[in-house]
């Protein structure tokens, strides 16, 4: 393969997701130009998820590649995150008890945006009407639906 493959890295892909011209506000302008569910390059037997990012020389250092349940989690502090900030906001987030592995009681975390102008760009983000922030949660609307079909076809709890 090329250097132009992202079948060439050490992550093998298994499903690849042509993502430039659906990058968000990115959109045919990103460096992201695949998302992928493969096996790992730090273990052949365990299932990641990564970004495989393009310089337009060379694929970029910059990709990342993570455990596919540590995305899942990230997606889960998001709607967390949005839940916070649509009932008032600043207070925090909370996850309860046995959300995360081996988690015997809630979790708190306090926002930490310094200030009022990054507290209020961080709401607008998640829960205003900026095209991010309808992107942002239309993309959880639709994941919604892709659970719930899980969840009647007895693949999920």
């Amino acid at each position: 393969m090329d250097e132009t493959s992202p079948f060439s890295l050490k992550h093998r892909p298994v499903y690849l997701l042509p993502y430039e011209a659906h990058d968000g506000p990115y959109k045919n302008a990103t460096d992201c130009k695949y998302l992928s569910i493969g096996l790992a390059q730090y273990d052949p037997r365990a299932l990641s998820v990564k970004t495989l990012r393009h310089t337009g020389d060379k694929w970029s250092r910059q990709s990342e590649e993570m455990p596919a349940h540590r995305a899942i989690d990230l997606v889960a502090l998001l709607a967390f995150a949005l839940e916070a900030q649509n009932s008032g906001g600043n207070n925090g987030v909370e996850i309860p008890t046995d959300f995360l592995e081996n988690q015997s009681e809630p979790i708190r975390i306090e926002n930490s945006a310094d200030n009022a102008l990054k507290r209020g760009i961080f709401a607008e983000s998640l829960v205003g009407e900026s095209e991010a922030a309808r992107l942002l949660r239309n993309r959880l609307g639709k994941l919604r639906g892709v659970l719930e079909r899980l969840h009647r076809n007895d693949l999920i709890p």
